[in-house]
């Protein structure tokens, strides 16, 4: 068991990060891969928002990549595409 969250894999820092912003538990039901986020249930007013803020912080930053832009994150994004975005 990992002893923190920066343990985990990505994916799974995903799922736990974007679960309280889904009626659908993630942990229980992650997303398929080809699954969208119109799919998993959450807005683009979400996705623009705390998420796209989250990934670049959280994320893109550390790794020193280069930031997201406001309407990267699309609800049309499927979650396969979405990993390679971190």
């Amino acid at each position: 068991m990992p002893e923190n969250l920066l343990q985990l894999s990505d994916k799974l820092r995903l799922i736990a990060g974007l679960d309280p912003l889904t009626k659908r538990d993630l942990a229980v039901n992650p997303p398929a891969d080809t699954e969208t986020f119109v799919h998993i249930g959450i807005s683009a007013t979400n996705l623009d928002g705390p998420v796209r803020s989250w990934i670049n912080n959280s994320f893109r930053v550390p790794r020193h990549k280069a930031v997201l832009t406001p309407g990267a994150i699309k609800p049309s994004l499927n979650w396969a595409d979405f990993l390679r975005l971190v």
